[in-house]
């Protein structure tokens, strides 16, 4: 006879709470699934930060103008996001309502919570404090981390044998998972690696620097195993000319 299974309270309360699960997403191409884990990568200057703040703004931009109305975690390692970009882009995204701009965006920043990190040791902890800050706010549905890779080679000091870039960024994606993987919080990172994980992601965007700024971005979708690609222009916000 199989024993019984024990849970504890707060595992309890991960398995049933009622969290919004985001909508569409413009750069996937479909909806994807709340726990799903998208990691973004490529070449230096081609969009990577802007690509997610404009998940950020998609996320946190209200529900009756078509976004999803939720909100967000975002952890900043790089230090290469900025607030007033995240502004323009919001206003890019609204330009053609009927709304008061400013006010929208104001109210919208309400429901982004940023998290600044200066050392390894920093954001290990701020993973291991986001079960506390979930549990605290039920709706927020996305976190998102430019970049994960950031503290590799300070990461390198503190362990006796090299690691790869590869495998510090696994790791620490699968403490996320260990976190809150059991939500309905969805994930977005980026990172600098040379080539994209193998595991660990159910989406991989790689972007790619091209040409008279029309740049390359192929998106993988590790739960069916296809491959397709988009090219766009980065301005205020990413544009796909495809």
């Amino acid at each position: 006879m199989d024993s019984a299974k024990i849970e504890t309270g707060c595992q309890l309360f991960k398995r049933i709470e009622k969290r919004p699960n985001l909508g569409y997403m413009k750069f996937l191409g479909d909806q994807p699934n709340p726990r799903d884990f998208i990691q973004i990568t490529g070449e230096a200057g081609s969009g990577k930060t802007l690509l997610i703040t404009d998940l950020i703004a998609q996320c946190i931009l209200p529900k009756s103008l078509n976004y999803n109305g939720s909100c967000a975690i975002f952890i900043n390692t790089d230090h290469h996001f900025s607030v007033l970009k995240l502004y323009a882009l919001m206003k890019e995204c609204l330009k053609d309502t009927d709304v008061d701009i400013n006010e929208v965006i104001e109210e919208s920043l309400s429901r982004l919570i940023i998290m600044n990190c200066y050392s390894n040791e920093q954001l290990k902890i701020t993973i291991m404090n986001l079960e506390k800050i979930l549990n605290e706010n039920v709706l927020i549905n996305f976190v998102a981390v430019d970049s994960l890779s950031a503290y590799f080679w300070c990461d390198q000091e503190d362990v006796k044998h090299f690691n790869t870039a590869s495998y510090y960024v696994r790791g620490l994606t699968m403490s996320l998972r260990n976190v809150y993987g059991n939500r309905n919080v969805m994930t977005a990172f980026t990172d600098n690696l040379e080539n994209p994980l193998n595991a660990g992601v159910e989406y991989t965007m790689f972007l790619k620097k091209g040409d008279a700024g029309k740049h390359e971005m192929t998106i993988h979708n590790s739960k069916i195993g296809t491959d397709f690609i988009r090219h766009y222009n980065i301005g205020n916000c990413v544009e796909f000319v495809d």
